[in-house]
């Protein structure tokens, strides 16, 4: 079974369905149309429809950090909208997907240092590049087939945006499907997993086979990207216990194995050293922390949230979203991973919600959500206490612009936090216009 794996430092992994596309220039013209293949044809694309970043700064406040550049949409959408995959950071480049388009910007400017045009859909991608700053994606071999195929792998320099080796993953047994594909990068390996064809690693510098094989009554189906690769297995009813498993991403051969309740799979990775995991069985969610060895740990009485982190004692957990005096809040709680027991709790410093990104110098660092009234920031959380220190606080001139990025994925990279969309919504001419793909503040 797919799901959809939330992973540590913020990053977010789709796995299948993850429609990023692309589009042609826009044109002059009035009509408002969908064509055969169903994309949204409007012909209307002229100016973007929003406020620049200098307007965004118009009014802001000493202290405040400035919105150093945004990107709004400028392709035509197709009916359900387009997923967006990134961002990425490599260098001095931030890039993203748009609909059948991969773009790399200056990140200190926005400058766009390179437009890269896709024949087919993004299907899937990885939430991390390697460390020299290449990225695998998985795009479609038809963009009007029937049953999407999602099994061509296309290397990407994300500094210079030049295209590397590109090949079509094979059908790996009568039952592989590659509608739903789950991609992940661990050192220097993408690993390309999917329903009925088990997973098959690469090596990301040539695209040389490093290993896969057809799939038994157990499978590799979920894999994340992080420090090492951890990836759920699934077995048919006749073997009855699904498991968790490190594998070497060299030749794909499992380092230790820690096996689950029959029913019960892997669904979310939150940090990958130590192991630390959320578990489901469609009805119920559990966290376990595990030991280096695929040993239980603890289990942790918290809440399941979207993203979390974790150093080597402790897991950060934002709790659920509550309105207070009519905001919108929640806060960080820390769990020690020895005993599963909570040890602290943390406010936002301006009473907004937070959710974790990643650790940075032994501190929990923390996006802070933007309000239609209040920008939104990043803050360094204490691992002892959960004391904040606001690193970089957006302009409340801007916060109903970044309120407007929703659900935005964050990176903070080089005192400059990226905030980028998951999916891009069709609409009007004007909607689709005033959409933001990028969104970056900084001093």
């Amino acid at each position: 079974m797919l799901a959809v794996l939330l992973l540590a430092g913020g990053g977010v992994l789709f796995l299948g369905g993850d429609d990023g596309a692309g589009g042609k220039k826009p044109v002059a013209g009035p009509s408002d149309t969908t064509s055969e293949d169903g994309k949204h044809e409007d012909k209307d694309k002229a100016e973007p429809a929003g406020p620049s970043a200098a307007e965004l700064n118009a009014g802001r406040k000493p202290g405040e950090a400035r919105v150093l550049w945004l990107k709004y949409n400028d392709v035509d959408l197709p009916g359900l909208g387009a997923a967006v995959n990134g961002p990425w950071t490599a260098g001095d480049i931030v890039a993203r997907t748009t609909y059948r388009t991969v773009s790399g910007y200056a990140l200190a400017d926005g400058t766009e240092k390179w437009k890269l045009p896709l024949p087919t859909d993004v299907c899937a991608a990885p939430s991390l590049p390697t460390d020299d700053g290449k990225i695998v994606i998985a795009t479609l071999v038809s963009n009007t087939a029937s049953i999407p195929d999602c099994s061509v792998l296309q290397m990407i320099d994300l500094k210079t945006g030049e295209q590397g080796w590109k090949k079509t993953v094979p059908l790996n047994g009568r039952l592989d499907m590659r509608s739903e594909v789950s991609l992940a990068v661990n050192g220097g390996t993408v690993t390309y997993a999917r329903a009925g064809g088990g997973a098959d690693g690469y090596r990301i510098s040539d695209g040389e086979k490093l290993f896969g094989e057809a799939p038994g009554e157990c499978e590799v189906g979920d894999v994340a990207s992080g420090a090492r690769l951890i990836a759920g297995v699934t077995c048919s009813d006749a073997v009855g216990k699904n498991r968790i498993e490190e594998l070497d991403p060299t030749t794909g051969k499992p380092k230790w194995a820690y096996q689950l309740e029959p029913g019960w799979y892997l669904q979310t990775v939150y940090s990958f050293d130590p192991p630390v995991v959320v578990v489901t069985n469609a009805e119920e969610q559990r966290i376990i922390a595990l030991r280096d060895d695929g040993t239980l740990r603890s289990r942790i009485d918290g809440p399941v949230a979207a993203e979390a982190v974790a150093d080597a004692r402790t897991l950060y957990l934002p709790t659920g979203l509550v309105y207070v005096d009519s905001r919108v809040t929640n806060t960080i709680q820390a769990y020690d991973l020895d005993t599963g027991k909570r040890t602290w709790e943390a406010e936002s410093p301006t009473g907004q919600a937070m959710k974790p990104l990643r650790m940075e110098g032994g501190k929990v660092l923390a996006y802070v959500l933007a309000s239609k009234e209040q920008g939104g920031g990043i803050v360094a959380l204490e691992p002892g206490s959960g004391s904040p220190q606001t690193l970089l606080r957006h302009p409340a001139s801007a916060a109903d612009a970044e309120d407007d990025v929703l659900s935005a994925r964050v990176v903070y990279v080089d005192g400059r936090s990226v905030l980028v969309p998951p999916l891009l919504a069709s609409g009007t001419d004007e909607e689709e216009r005033a959409l933001k793909t990028v969104m970056v503040f900084g001093q």
